[in-house]
Order: C-alpha cells, then sequence, then structure tokens
C-alpha cells in the first residue's frame, strides 16, 4: 500500500491542473454542506429568540400541582428552572378587569419581566406592575403607591388595599393581548395547587422528559400546556432537518458527479499507464489503492479549506444580518457554526471519493492490460452514424464537429449536464421552499401572535355600547402618521349545541376548571339544565371589508365573500380542533346556527355567566366559512377560550344595535414619532369609559427584526447555494475543455481560424446550456411538487405557484454560464501554440 499511495502523490503532482479542480470541487461541497448548515443552525436560533421573547423561555407549564409533586419536580436533574404561578383573585376596577396573581422571580425571569424600578414583593398586600397597566388604571409610573382594589374574593366582593413596590418589563404576550395582571407574592405556606413552569437542562429530550414527568406524577393531559413553538424550534438541528438532509444529500450527489467526471477524464488519459501496470504484475488492489490513495490526499487537504470557506460564507451572510438589525441586543445577529455538519460534510465526502474509486478500478479492470495499454476503451457499442450524418446536414461543419466532440464522451457530457441541472434545481427548489417558509412565517406571526399593529384600543365597560365611536375612528384616520386604523366590533354570546354535533364532550373539561373560567364565567362548555344538549359561551365580531379580506389566508373551509355577506346573515365560525386537527363540533358548511345575546347591554359579573333568569335576544346564521384564527380577540371577558363567531360590520351593528366598536387595531407610517401618535390618539379616547390604548410598536418592531433575520438567513442559504453552485459548474466544464486541449490542437492544425475555434468552442456553451434548461424544468417542476406535498400540512395557507420570473432568470443564467464556462478555457487554449498545445499533458 505504500508504494500505491506513493504513485497517487506522484499523479497528483503530475496532473496539477486536475489535482486542483478536483480539490476545489471538494473544498466547495464541503463548504456548501457547513455553510447551509450553518445558515440553518442560525435560523433556528433566531426562532428560539423570537419565540422566547414573546411567549416565554419555559418549555412546559403543569398546571394545578400540589406540594408532594412540587417536591419531586425540584430534585429532578434534568431540570434547569422553576417558576411558580398561581391565579388568586380578580378585580373590576373602573369597568376593567383584572387578574391578580402569586408569582415568583423565575416566573418573571422566563417572560423577561425584569424589575426596571423597586423590588419583589414579600408580603401579600405588595405588588408588581407593568408600566401598561399602570397606565390603564390611570396612575402615575411611581412605585410606593397605594392603591385599593375591588376583589371578587369567590363570588364574595371585598375592597383591598395594596402598595405597588416595583415596576417590571412589559410582558409583550399580555400587553398584546390586553391580558392585564396584578402580581403579588408568591405563598409558599398555601395548600392550595399551583401552576409550575419548567425549563429543562440543555441537551436533553423535552418530549421525553414531560411524558416521563407525567407518568411519575400522574398529571393530566389536559394539565400540561407546552410552549410548542420553542420546542420545536429547539428540536430541530441538522439530522432531524428533513428539508436540510435533502439538500446535503443533493449537494454530496452534485460533489460526486463533478468530481467523477473530472477524475474519469483523468482515468481515461491515463489508461496506458494504468495498463503498464497491470502488465507487470499490479494487481486489482494495487491499482484501486492508487486511485485511492490520490483522491483521499486531496480529501485530506480540502478538509480543513473546505470548513474554514463555509464558515467564512456563513459569517459573510451574517454581517449582512448584524447591520441591519445592530440597533437590537435581542435579535440573533451572528452564525452559530453546526458541529453536526462539520462531521456530515466529511463522512459525505469520504463515502464520495470511496464510490468514484470503486467505479473507476471497475472501469479499469474490464480493459485487458493490451487494451488499456493501447487506449482501446473496448467500445462495442454500434456507431449512430446514420443519425449524426442525418444532424451534420442540419447544421455547419464547425458546429457538426463541435457536436461530434461533445457526444464522444456521452457520460462525461451526461454527468455535466446533470451537474448544471443539479445546480439549478437546488436554487429554484430552494427559493421555492424559502418563500413558502417565510410566507408561513409572516402568517404563524400574525396567527399566533397578539402583536399585530403599533397600537392597539380595547374597550372594557360594563356597558357593551360604550366603546369607540365612528367618530373616533375617523379622527384617528385623519391624524398625520396613520396608515390604517381598523375597528372591530364585539359582544360576548351563548350557544346552544345538539349533542350529537359534539364530537369531543370533555376537550374542554380542564377549561372549565381553571379558577377564572370557573369563577368568573361560570364555565365555558356546560351542560343545559333540562336536557342532554350543551351550551357553550363565545364572542361575536363585527369585521370590515379590509378585515374580512386579511382573513383569507386563514380560512380552512368555505369562501369569504364580503359582498354577500354585508347583505346576508352569514358568518364564519372558528372552532376548537383536538391535537390531531380534529373540530370540537360537527358542523358543516351551510348549517344554521343559532346564539343568544343578553338584551340589556350593561353587563354585570353575574350577568357574564349568562344566567337563565335574564333576557336574551336570539339570532340566527348560516355558516360560510371555517376559519383557522381570527385577527382579533377580547381577553378580557371569554377570550379564545370559547367559539368565536364573525359578521360583517353592517350585519354585526344591525343584529346587536351596537354601533360603537371594543378593538380597534392602528398602525403608523414609517418616519413619525410613536410617543407622539400615542399620545394624540389618546387625547381622542381618553374620555370613552374603560377604554385602554396600548403602544406596541417596539414590540412589533423587535418582531419584525426577529422574522427579517430568519428571512435573510433563509435567503442567504439560497444565494450561496446558487453562487457557489455556479462556481462548480464553470470549474467542471472549464476543466472538461482544457483536458482537451490536444484534440483542439489537432483541430486547429489543420486550418481551423481563431474565430471559427472560438464559435466553435461557443456551440458546445450554448448546447450545455440548452439541455441543462430542458433537464432543469424537468426536475424542478417534480422536485417543487415534491417539496409542496411535504410540508403541504403545515402551511396555513397551502398554496403552489411557479415562479415563472425565476424560470426564466434560471434559462438565461444558465445560457451564459454555458457560454461562459466554455470562453474562459477557449482563451486560455487560443493563447497557446499549437506546438505547445499538442504536447500539454492536460
Amino acid at each position: 500500500m505504500k508504494l500505491s499511495f506513493q504513485i497517487g502523490v506522484n499523479y497528483i503532482k503530475k496532473y496539477v491542473t486536475r489535482s486542483l479542480t478536483i480539490c476545489l470541487s471538494l473544498i466547495i461541497c464541503i463548504a456548501l454542506i457547513i455553510g447551509i448548515s450553518s445558515l440553518f443552525e442560525s435560523e433556528k436560533q433566531a426562532d428560539i429568540a423570537m419565540t422566547e421573547y414573546e411567549l416565554g423561555s419555559h418549555h412546559v407549564k403543569f398546571s394545578n400541582i400540589n406540594e408532594e409533586s412540587l417536591k419531586k419536580l425540584l430534585n429532578n436533574k434534568n431540570i434547569k428552572e422553576i417558576g411558580l404561578e398561581r391565579y388568586s383573585d380578580s378585580n373590576s376596577e373602573g369597568n376593567k378587569t383584572f387578574n391578580i396573581i402569586e408569582a415568583d422571580k423565575n416566573y418573571l425571569q422566563f417572560y423577561n419581566a425584569e424589575i426596571i424600578e423597586g423590588k419583589m414583593p414579600k408580603n401579600n398586600n405588595e405588588i408588581l406592575l407593568e408600566p401598561w397597566v399602570i397606565s390603564s388604571l390611570n396612575l402615575p409610573q411611581n412605585i410606593n403607591q397605594k392603591i385599593n382594589l375591588k376583589l371578587y374574593n369567590n363570588g364574595k366582593t371585598k375592597t383591598k388595599q395594596f402598595v405597588i413596590v416595583g415596576i417590571i418589563k412589559d410582558r409583550v404576550n399580555n400587553k398584546a393581548n390586553g391580558r392585564k395582571e396584578i402580581i403579588t407574592t408568591f405563598n409558599n405556606d398555601s395548600n392550595k395547587p399551583q401552576d409550575v413552569y419548567i425549563r429543562f437542562n440543555d441537551g436533553v429530550k423535552i418530549n421525553q422528559n414531560i411524558n416521563s414527568i407525567k407518568k411519575e406524577l400522574g398529571i393530566k393531559k389536559d394539565n400540561i400546556s407546552l410552549n410548542r413553538s420553542l420546542i420545536e424550534s429547539i428540536s430541530n438541528n441538522v439530522l432531524t432537518n428533513n428539508k436540510l438532509m435533502v439538500i446535503i444529500i443533493v449537494i454530496s450527489i452534485f460533489a460526486c458527479l463533478i468530481v467523477y467526471s473530472i477524475y474519469s477524464i483523468s482515468t481515461l488519459q491515463r489508461l496506458s499507464e494504468y495498463g503498464t501496470l497491470k502488465s507487470i504484475g499490479a494487481n486489482k488492489l494495487q491499482i484501486f489503492g492508487i486511485i485511492f490513495f490520490e483522491l483521499f490526499t486531496l480529501y485530506i487537504i480540502s478538509i480543513p479549506l473546505g470548513i474554514l470557506l463555509g464558515i467564512a460564507s456563513a459569517n459573510l451572510c451574517s454581517s449582512k444580518i448584524t447591520m441591519m438589525l445592530s440597533e437590537n441586543t435581542g435579535v440573533v445577529n451572528k452564525i452559530f457554526i453546526s458541529k453536526e455538519s462539520i462531521i456530515l460534510s466529511i463522512i459525505l465526502m469520504f463515502i464520495n471519493i470511496l464510490i468514484i474509486s470503486i467505479s473507476q478500478i471497475k472501469k479499469i479492470n474490464k480493459l485487458s492490460a493490451i487494451e488499456a495499454i493501447r487506449m482501446n476503451r473496448g467500445s462495442s457499442k454500434k456507431s449512430n452514424s446514420s443519425k449524426m450524418y442525418s444532424l451534420g446536414k442540419q447544421l455547419s461543419i464547425i458546429n457538426f464537429i463541435s457536436l461530434k466532440n461533445i457526444l464522444r464522451d456521452k457520460r462525461s457530457f451526461f454527468i455535466t449536464i446533470l451537474s448544471m441541472s443539479i445546480g439549478s434545481t437546488l436554487f429554484i427548489s430552494s427559493d421555492f421552499s424559502s418563500n413558502l417558509k417565510n410566507k408561513n412565517a409572516e402568517l404563524k406571526l400574525k396567527s399566533e401572535s397578539s402583536i399585530t399593529s403599533d397600537y392597539k384600543i380595547s374597550e372594557e365597560s360594563m356597558d357593551m355600547k360604550d366603546g369607540i365611536s365612528v367618530n373616533q375612528i375617523n379622527q384617528i384616520k385623519n391624524l398625520n402618521g396613520i396608515s390604517s386604523v381598523e375597528p372591530f366590533g364585539y359582544y360576548c354570546i351563548t350557544m346552544d349545541i345538539n349533542k350529537k354535533d359534539v364530537n369531543f364532550p370533555h376537550f374542554y373539561d380542564e377549561i372549565n376548571k381553571s379558577p377564572y373560567v370557573k369563577d368568573v364565567l361560570g364555565g365555558i362548555f356546560t351542560k343545559q339544565s333540562d336536557s342532554e344538549d350543551y351550551k357553550i359561551k363565545g364572542s361575536l365580531y363585527g369585521y370590515s371589508d379590509e378585515s374580512l379580506e386579511k382573513l383569507r389566508p386563514y380560512l380552512k373551509e368555505g369562501n369569504i365573500d364580503k359582498n354577500i355577506m354585508k347583505n346576508s346573515n352569514i358568518a364564519l365560525l372558528k372552532i376548537h380542533r383536538d391535537g390531531k386537527g380534529n373540530p370540537v363540533f360537527d358542523f358543516d358548511i351551510g348549517d344554521t346556527i343559532k346564539i343568544k345575546f343578553h338584551k340589556d347591554t350593561v353587563i354585570d359579573e353575574d350577568d357574564i355567566k349568562f344566567p337563565e333568569n335574564i333576557d336574551y335576544v336570539e339570532k340566527e346564521y348560516v355558516i360560510g366559512g371555517f376559519i383557522e384564527k381570527g385577527i382579533v380577540e377580547q381577553e378580557y371577558s371569554v377570550g379564545d377560550e370559547g367559539i368565536e363567531v364573525i359578521l360583517s360590520d353592517k350585519v354585526f351593528k344591525q343584529s346587536t344595535n351596537i354601533q360603537n366598536y371594543s378593538i380597534v387595531n392602528i398602525n403608523k407610517k414609517g418616519g413619525y414619532s410613536s410617543s407622539k401618535l400615542n399620545e394624540q390618539i389618546n387625547n381622542i379616547t381618553k374620555d370613552t369609559i374603560g377604554v385602554i390604548l396600548r403602544d406596541l410598536s417596539l414590540e412589533v418592531k423587535e418582531l419584525n427584526k426577529y422574522n427579517d433575520s430568519r428571512a435573510l438567513l433563509i435567503n442567504g442559504i439560497t444565494v450561496i447555494l446558487f453562487l457557489v453552485s455556479v462556481f462548480n459548474i464553470i470549474n467542471s466544464i472549464s476543466y472538461n475543455l482544457i483536458s482537451r486541449t490536444n484534440e483542439f490542437s489537432v483541430i486547429r492544425a489543420i486550418g481551423l481560424s481563431e474565430k471559427s475555434f472560438k464559435k466553435m468552442i461557443l456551440f458546445e456553451g450554448i448546447v450545455y446550456g440548452i439541455i441543462s434548461n430542458i433537464v432543469t424544468i424537468i426536475f424542478s417542476v417534480i422536485s417543487q411538487i415534491l417539496i409542496f406535498i411535504q410540508i403541504r400540512a403545515d402551511l396555513i395557507n397551502p398554496k403552489m405557484v411557479l415562479n415563472l420570473k425565476l424560470y426564466i432568470i434560471i434559462i438565461v443564467l444558465n445560457m451564459i454560464i454555458g457560454m461562459l464556462a466554455t470562453y474562459i478555457p477557449s482563451k486560455r487554449i487560443n493563447n497557446n501554440s499549437i506546438v505547445e498545445s499538442m504536447n500539454k499533458v492536460e
């Protein structure tokens, strides 16, 4: 084997151009795998950061946990941090509803709610508040204030005095949803169960640990709330990301084809040398050793260079992200290098050189020593001379010779075309997948996040007729710097549901047990007192034409026709679904639903439970469609726990006789002061009973930056993939032509002019471009269909759209690449004299 290694190294020194070309191909492919994997890893970290920013950094919440179970959790070695929270009471202050909760410091840390002024409460009359909650209480932003709050105290109201001892940062999700919480000290001596928030140690299997705890403590499924988006982001890595693995495998095949193409040409040129070795007694293993050690040496050289190039290209891509997002330290603005991808690239490239070595030795072993020495490739295939003659009559003599040159080695031609096509297909498919992913991320952000506008107004008066008037809406619209104003009508409702229409009667059992739902709302989903049928509480919304249009991406079934909805009792319905996506209720498009709401629009704490001893108005609507998510939610009463019925604004007003709006989303134009606009909007709305104005412009900006960083990382993957693929293709085709320098010199020697020679070479490039375009289109369409089928279930609004502009761009680029890849070596060949070209080894 030592001799085989020495001969292999000598071949590297002898055929420098070929060796450098193979090295370059290996380096580029290793860099591609590492660079793309690192960008994927960085995208994952951006996902994690965005999710933690809005939804918290805990992995799971276990509800109603007793002291004995808590002790076991505190001793669990796989748990990094535990935060505790317990519902204490509710309060109605100036037509605004607040929840009072007990919480410890870890709970606050999970939600990035650090204390910005004051201290943690120690006594049960000391409280923490967020700035936006203090504003909603019409209090100055100062600590050590005393406030009197009226508590429900399990149905028996009483007044208690509290002291504000600390102010914490606004919690994003609570602020966006208008969920007002007053935080007091956590009472460790209480016998009441608590909610336990858990963050596991880095590197542990989160879902496996959750299931283990569930079994050990006997926790019911409904008492487990996963921070699902965070867990999915954390669990996603190089080895589990199907899309990334497909790209890596395709890149490996791409590398294998290019190196195989280059090395096959070299093998053909050295057949006589291999024949000589066979004739003097070299066996199969020894010749295999020469080939393998030659490639293995190039592989060893390529590994560190490929790793460095991969890291450098990923960091180069990240620099733009850093510049764009530098003002926000929370956004992921650095590249995370994937160790798994480095190991994977090394393994895959080794497999490649092993496959190539085996394929080459098989090719050599098919020939006898004499055939190899004579450079006879043993072709017994019949020449297709009649077809070539027929084709020759359609082409000029120069182009005919060029075509003969291309097709003399059909395998090399096929591999070159395949390499060009795979590179283009990778780019088109990656762009298709990236567009789907970016659009879905935007929709997901809008559907799962409550931060959907720069400013949000919500009204919490006991009189449902109170709210923002049409006149106030117009005043806000006329403010300089306002880009859009979306008002929504709201009324709390109840709906009777026939027993036969309930698919999962126990779906709401745990929801009904939560203190707020049980004590304040009297349950969400309950049985009727006089039958086996059910009733469910919910929300009735009125949407403007613009808002109805925005619901289209979230339409699961049916149709949204705003013109029909304005003039008829057509409703859109949002109902809960189980973990498998099955609806809790068995409703169909065209079914009629009957809802009830209070005849008297003044609703107190007893009326919200919908008792049977008061008057209601009944209305019937026809289901026109089912939606995944509404644009807004009124959090202070039923929230999103119940059913949602959406009408047009016109029909809502006609049905309820409520002319004012309970919720308003407002967006501003760029370049205008957020605080100034907030003050102007507040001046318009401050005298309206029960109105809360929240400035979410900072949170919108933060989340948009997270999303922009993700999109840029995804697009960076596509761009790097394309640029490096183009470079590799040019590298492969150029070497293919350089290796035929001797043949071209003979053609030049018999009188071919420099101009005609350039035309001949250019024709080769055009042929490469045309055929690779045909293959690219076929491969890309098939690839996009397969990608769409694979990820369709995860898309909120699945639509397959082929980017025809991109196809045209790729077709033009392939033609340019084909011509460029042949033009560069043609200049090099022309610069050599005919005698020099004939004497060239490669």
